[in-house]
């Protein structure tokens, strides 16, 4: 990699948008996460020692998050980012408000639930998004027009 580490000079002063696949792991997660993707990693649903300790953590964490929620609050898992928005746009109702510029997995749910009978509305974006640093706020032109989908 270029630069005096993992990241190089250009990344780490980068302002970074593109969180659709990548997103950078706060210190403290990537921390406690270590162990596990080094030294300790199996499978939590096997019945061996080694993924009774693994189900043992992935409980654990899940009380800690849990414990953040109000009472009342629900949590749940996902096995990743389709399943996960699956949920979210499969369990409202009502229209869907949408941007042409989303990931097919989501396009892909809209379509399934407007085949359905939902109301979706498309969104058009600006062909190109800019960012000012000094202001960390987006600029250029807004949602250019929208269309029934």
């Amino acid at each position: 990699m270029d630069g005096d580490g993992p990241r190089s000079e250009v990344a780490r002063r980068m302002i970074y948008l593109d969180y659709q696949a990548t997103t950078p792991l706060a210190p403290e997660a990537f921390d406690a996460m270590l162990p596990w993707l080094r030294d300790d990693f199996a499978n939590p649903h096997s019945a061996h020692a080694a993924g009774r300790k693994a189900k043992a953590a992935v409980e654990a964490a899940r009380d800690s998050v849990a414990a953040l929620l109000p009472p009342g609050g629900a949590l749940a898992f996902t096995g990743g980012a389709t399943e996960a928005l699956n949920w979210a746009i499969k369990g409202t109702a009502g229209g869907i408000v949408t941007l042409a510029t989303e990931h097919a997995a989501i396009l892909d749910t809209v379509e399934a639930e407007r085949a359905k009978g939902r109301a979706v509305t498309m969104t058009l974006t600006a062909p190109r998004w800019t960012t000012t640093p000094s202001r960390r706020r987006l600029t250029g032109s807004a949602a250019s027009s929208a269309s029934k989908f």
